[in-house]
């Protein structure tokens, strides 16, 4: 009985295929997609390096960020044109196009793209923002600039593309997106996507496995996710006009959502195993179904990424439900806020879900300098007590010692029974800003634990941007920037509280008084809006 490995013998037991000149069987690779051609290397000792040969047939064409303001736009179209004619007979891997035509004529535009279509092109990646884009996440772009034109003729001929990202363009006419057979993934920013369009990808893309969305204002429907496709990952980032998110997705793993959060939520995914949700409401709103219900019911959850305007959604209902995050490993909380509210959400979530499996916890504390009020009678009663015993590392980033940050750090001192680190990372700046980080450090260093073999560390963030303890989705773009956001305003912070304090040293109360309440002082920097006036007392008044 024949097996696959006879699949390409002859009658008198030749093997036909690897018995042809090494010329043809790299031409033959070449016709392949890289993946595909990267597989041949197993099939036996003839073809394990046959394969890398085959780029000398392809090549790659980035015209990316380094064109981002090019001096003559002339010499820049020139050069792209010199590429293509140059590799005109070749077939392109890789076609990255990072440009705004401005005045240039579309038509050259559209050429170059259907130049790299006809040669084979496997990923294409345009973006027309070529950086001038609105400071907010409006999918516009600044100084008045119009969007280019893309019409859907310029894919005709395409036969191999896998990976497809359109930036900051126009989609003309009706697009049917009928030319993907082969694409495998797809990311669309800045574009006039609606409904109907969002229904034809799904419908005519039938391998697509990863579709990200990104300012998409036109979008108000997300539904029928996987009905058509065989869709792993998901992502929807600053999409605020989705109204409905109704997902039903058998194969979908990864689901990514930042932004506002749409009036209705269902998300029927089995086999979920990495999750953000990230939310830009500041308030608790009421919603019209129980997140709870369609968001976290997920056993099969591993990582989790989410943030306190988040937890206020999910929790803020009161209801306690059977749901279950059983198997949940690494959990990331990014909280903007930590007041007595905040805190006990976090207790909620560690109280109603399980949370058995929990090895790893990073939480981003707020950058904010001024220390919160609690309701202490409401975080002090009946505080809880769990027994989180596989939860073995904890990070809490920013950290101040706010009598917030210090409850929170006791609760899980007090739960976490099995564990083995937990790391305190300062802000660079608070020793800068009159604090004493070590001294803090050691003071907590003598709290009592439930585990004996904890040990706690000191760090910076400044320092421990190389550090190998990072959370799973630190590589998340939208993270990212929401990470350098963070780092830039409690730089800024640091900064302000150190010019109070050299103001006001030495000043009695009433001097205190006089600067807050100052025009120029008061305005400059916002003393009183920041809560910081009991802080300064208490620094003039109490020990240093």
């Amino acid at each position: 009985m024949e097996t696959n490995q006879d699949l390409g013998r002859a009658f008198h037991g030749e093997d036909r295929l690897t018995a042809l000149p090494d010329v043809l069987r790299v031409q033959i690779l070449s016709l392949l997609p890289c993946r595909y051609a990267v597989r041949t290397g197993v099939l036996s000792k003839n073809w394990k390096i046959l394969w890398k040969q085959r780029f000398n047939h392809t090549t790659t064409l980035k015209f990316g960020r380094k064109y981002q303001n090019p001096a003559n736009q002339q010499e820049l179209v020139n050069e792209i044109q010199n590429y293509m004619l140059a590799h005109e007979n070749r077939k392109i891997e890789t076609f990255h196009l990072y440009f705004h035509p401005d005045t240039l004529n579309p038509e050259t535009v559209c050429n170059w793209i259907e130049r790299a279509i006809e040669n084979g092109v496997e990923e294409l990646y345009l973006d027309f923002s070529q950086g001038i884009v609105s400071l907010k996440p409006t999918g516009k772009l600044r100084t008045g600039r119009k969007k280019f034109k893309l019409p859907e003729s310029v894919f005709q001929f395409n036969r191999s593309l896998t990976s497809l990202s359109l930036s900051f363009c126009t989609l003309t006419g009706r697009y049917q997106f009928g030319y993907f057979d082969c694409l495998e993934h797809l990311q669309l920013q800045g574009i006039n996507l609606n409904d109907t369009m969002l229904v034809k990808v799904l419908y005519n893309c039938p391998k697509l496995q990863s579709l990200e969305l990104r300012e998409c204002m036109s979008l108000k429907y997300v539904e029928d996710i996987g009905s058509y496709s065989q869709i792993k990952k998901l992502t929807i980032v600053h999409c605020p006009n989705i109204e409905v998110i109704d997902i039903l997705a058998p194969l979908l793993h990864s689901f990514h959502f930042l932004g506002k959060f749409p009036r209705k939520f269902t998300l029927a995914v089995p086999f979920l195993s990495d999750c953000i949700i990230m939310s830009t409401l500041r308030e608790y709103e009421q919603i019209t179904n129980n997140w709870e219900v369609t968001l976290l019911k997920h056993d099969s959850l591993q990582v989790l990424t989410t943030c306190s305007s988040s937890l206020q959604l999910i929790l803020g209902s009161g209801k306690i439900v059977g749901a279950s995050l059983k198997n949940l490993q690494e959990l990331q909380l990014c909280m903007e806020n930590l007041r007595s509210s905040d805190l006990l959400n976090i207790y909620k979530l560690f109280m109603r879900y399980k949370l058995q499996q929990l090895e790893t916890l990073f939480i981003e504390l707020p950058t904010s300098w001024s220390d919160p009020d609690l309701e202490l009678d409401m975080v002090q009663k009946n505080p809880p007590v769990l027994n989180l015993r596989n939860l073995k590392i904890i990070k809490l980033n920013n950290f101040k010692g706010h009598i917030n940050e210090l409850f929170l750090l006791d609760f899980l001192l007090q739960n976490a029974v099995s564990l083995e680190l937990i790391v305190l990372a300062f802000a660079h700046e608070y020793d800068r800003a009159g604090g004493n980080s070590v001294r803090l450090f050691n003071q907590l260093s003598q709290n009592p634990r439930a585990s004996p073999t904890a040990r706690m560390k000191l760090t910076y963030t400044s320092l421990d941007e190389n550090n190998t303890l990072k959370p799973a989705h630190s590589k998340h773009r939208s993270l990212k920037i929401f990470m350098f956001l963070v780092s830039v305003v409690i730089k800024f912070a640091c900064y302000r509280y150190a010019v109070v304090r050299t103001l006001l040293r030495g000043k009695s109360e009433k001097d205190i008084s006089s600067v807050l309440s100052s025009k120029t002082i008061g305005q400059n920097l916002y003393y009183t809006k920041l809560g910081l006036y009991p802080l300064y007392l208490e620094m003039h008044f109490g020990t240093d």
